[in-house]
């Protein structure tokens, strides 16, 4: 456990707050107690992020990693493992007990202002707010997790340009998801998604969209302004209609790629019967 001194000298150094120098210890630590939240003092983790990340000092290094549970090679092999990223995948994050562990990683991943984050195969069956933090991301992998939502604090990426969330439990998308206007990919794929919120169409950089292998039924009118798309994976639904604003999309494209395959519902719509057979003319399908 790291001792109260050297995390007192931390906060006293490396917190975001201006503490003023303190002659006699114990009124601090009664003055930081008012920090506490769900036992965990404001600024903990950015702290030791921080003291490790910038000191020279071997046993203060080894005294945060003890205190975390974490091998010095895992902090070399992840901190070092790329360029602009940090790679946390097959960690167990999403086990309760390593839960400071990750929020620890959140922390390192902000101050870094890494741009890649791979957090793939961890059984994380939720996300912290602290993931909004990571303002520099433009890449954020969580594809084969156990994920059944995503916070609000998704849409304060703005600079993601990829965003990976196949073979997850999603059911929902929040609003705050039209805030990713520079997304170029989404994948969506195998997750158990029944609709798609309007802000969808906010997504006017989208080049790829992957949506196969969810319980689809009706896809949002706005999917219309998705003017850049260039594929678009809707098989294996349970799709029902089409909006008639799909056959707006891949205009000026060489090459568009859109797969409905396996959505037994479309057969029986003289409505999409129609908008596919005007798909098709236009060698879109």
């Amino acid at each position: 456990m790291l001792s109260p001194k050297i995390f007192l000298r931390l906060l006293l150094v490396l917190s975001e707050d201006e503490l003023e120098p303190l002659e006699d210890l114990e009124p601090f630590l009664d003055k930081l107690s008012l920090l506490v939240t769900n036992n965990r003092l404001v600024n903990y983790d950015l702290a030791l992020a921080q003291a490790l990340l910038v000191t020279n000092n071997h046993r203060e290094k080894n005294n945060i990693l003890n205190h975390l549970g974490i091998d010095k090679g895992e902090i070399d092999d992840n901190i070092y493992a790329g360029d602009n990223g940090l790679h946390l995948s097959n960690k167990n994050l999403g086990d309760p007990s390593n839960y400071s562990k990750f929020l620890f990683w959140l922390a390192v991943a902000q101050i870094l202002k890494s741009k890649i984050l791979f957090l793939s195969n961890n059984q994380l069956s939720s996300l912290p707010t602290e993931i909004g933090n990571l303002t520099s991301l433009e890449d954020l992998s969580l594809f084969r997790n156990q994920l059944m939502s995503l916070p609000v604090e998704i849409g304060n990426l703005t600079r993601l340009n990829y965003l990976t969330l196949f073979e997850n439990q999603l059911s929902s998308l929040p609003a705050e998801i039209g805030n990713l206007t520079n997304l170029n990919y989404l994948g969506l794929s195998n997750n158990q998604f029944t609709s798609l919120p309007a802000e969808i169409g906010n997504l006017t950089g989208l080049v790829r969209l992957c949506l196969s292998k969810n319980q689809l039924n009706s896809l949002p009118t706005e999917i219309g302004n998705l003017s850049n798309l260039n594929d678009l994976y809707l098989d294996s639904n349970q799709l029902s209609s089409l909006p008639s604003t799909i056959g707006d999309l891949f205009k000026n494209h060489i090459n568009p790629r859109l797969n409905l395959t396996n959505n037994p519902g479309l057969l029986s719509n003289p409505e999409a019967q129609d908008i596919i057979e005007r798909l098709k003319a236009k060698r879109i399908l």
